[in-house]
């Protein structure tokens, strides 16, 4: 979650804006920007899948504990 919050998504917008600026001048087209976006929902697919592990971890450890657990 961590990694992908810090390192994955600031690059894909990034990335994003990079070829935004291109496509004004003529050096990427749309491709390159449909990759670009595909990066970025990919990226942020990742983080809320890393977000629901966690939850469901700490339910099931929960739920073995019979009471709050403590991270």
């Amino acid at each position: 979650h961590d990694t992908t919050r810090d390192e994955m998504l600031p690059a894909a917008q990034a990335w994003i804006a990079s070829v935004e600026s291109g496509i004004a001048v003529g050096r990427f087209d749309v491709r390159e920007l449909l990759e670009a976006r595909t990066a970025l929902f990919t990226a942020r697919r990742r983080q809320i899948q890393s977000a629901a592990d966690y939850h469901l971890t700490l339910v099931a450890l929960e739920q073995l504990l019979g009471g709050p657990a403590t991270l």
